[in-house]
């Protein structure tokens, strides 16, 4: 069995024991209830948990990156690989579907996307005095919108 799995099961058990395991903002985060608090949950957090942090927190980052992924479905997209999109699926473990464009024909290609190698674009909607507030960029002018914003983005800008 792999460690993954291994760490799938481990969050399971931590769940049944009472306790949970989540990530906010980079940060992974243990909450013991106090009815579950004993020697048998600081056995399970020091043999355990700790044995498989590396892919505790491999799961819950993956979680935490689908959950705000479908928040921000439809927003363009810039790809390292395959340049400008749109983001279009996300599952719980943090994998994206990105659409890509190709040419000048309205058929848009589907692709899973690691999303360590996209940058999703938003419009910024601030009014000078209210709190900060990011909209997808969609919903407002879209990419070409954004990309002229920001003086032009060709594909000669993107080659290295």
């Amino acid at each position: 069995m792999e460690r993954i799995d291994r760490a799938r099961e481990l969050m399971e058990r931590a769940r049944r024991m009472g306790i949970r395991l989540q990530m906010d903002k980079r940060l992974m985060l243990l909450t013991v209830s106090p009815s579950t608090s004993g020697e048998a949950t600081r056995t399970f957090i020091t043999d355990a948990v700790l044995k498989y942090l590396p892919e505790l927190r491999e799961i819950l980052e993956g979680q935490e990156t689908g959950i705000r992924a479908k928040q921000l479905l439809g927003c363009p997209i810039l790809s390292v690989e395959r340049g400008e999109g749109a983001l279009v699926d996300a599952s719980d473990d943090g994998k994206v579907v990105i659409g890509i464009s190709r040419g000048f024909s309205s058929n848009q290609t589907q692709v899973s996307e690691d999303v360590r190698n996209l940058v999703i674009l938003m419009e910024d909607s601030r009014e000078s005095g209210s709190p900060a507030s990011v909209e997808p960029g969609p919903r407002k002018s879209g990419l070409r919108g954004i990309l002229d914003t920001l003086g032009g983005f060709s594909s000669s800008k993107r080659e290295r």
